[in-house]
């Protein structure tokens, strides 16, 4: 009787080892095939996709062109912003300005087409007195709507400013829609003067001012001014 027992302990202390043998490599196993599983759902690091040039827009297309299907308003003249000359002007003609005097200062603005994606505003500024400089704020928005987001891109209103023929603002690539250019001094009389404005995307090396030709005239710098 008692060597029976010993064979029934025996017999199921054994079953009892395969039995948790099973168990353990079968546990061991879901552990390793979780593992992989694991590995294989991490996805693929992609190297950055550079952003495809629209062929209609290539850099350096100016939106900013009634040619283009930009509108211009405010001050007087306002169409000669947007009109692709930069070149012939005169102490009468060429150019949009805008007077301020007891009023708050009154803004020139120009609306692209469509909301386009660039980093850069151009204007030419009346130059031809070496002596005269003027202060100005810019502006953009990304929408015609009410709603739309104003951001200043350049203040040059400061007492220590003196900006003087081709400005050039560069700032981070968004979508704009509307331009405001707003004249706050001018050293020689209150009014303010801009000759052509540019609404482009520059190149990554940046966009140096445009060349200044001068305008071919027969009066001098003083002559027949109406500012």
């Amino acid at each position: 009787m008692k060597a029976f027992l010993v064979v029934i302990v025996v017999l199921i202390v054994g079953l009892a080892g395969v039995v948790w043998r099973v168990h353990y490599h079968a546990q061991g196993a879901s552990q390793d095939n979780a593992a992989k599983g694991l590995e294989q759902e991490e996805p693929a690091l992609e190297a950055p996709r550079e952003e495809t040039p629209d062929p209609r827009f290539p850099q350096g297309y100016n939106f900013a062109l009634a040619a283009n299907g930009a509108k211009a308003s405010g001050g007087i003249r306002p169409e000669q912003l947007i009109d692709g000359n930069s070149t012939q002007y005169d102490g009468g003609s060429g150019y949009a300005y805008t007077h301020w005097r007891s009023k708050l200062p009154e803004s020139l603005q120009v609306e692209l087409k469509q909301p386009a994606a660039i980093n850069c505003v151009r204007f030419l500024l009346w130059d031809l007195e070496e002596t005269r400089f003027y202060r100005y704020k810019l502006e953009v928005c990304d929408s015609t709507q009410a709603d739309g987001k104003w951001t200043t891109v350049a203040d040059k209103t400061g007492t220590e400013e003196e900006c003087r023929s081709w400005q050039v603002i560069g700032f981070p690539k968004q979508s704009v829609q509307l331009i405001r250019l707003t004249g706050t001094f001018c050293s020689v009389n209150s009014s303010f003067h801009v000759v052509e404005l540019q609404a482009l995307e520059a190149p990554k090396g940046g966009l140096p001012a445009e060349p200044k030709k001068a305008p071919p005239r027969v009066n001098g710098p003083g002559d027949n001014l109406e500012f």
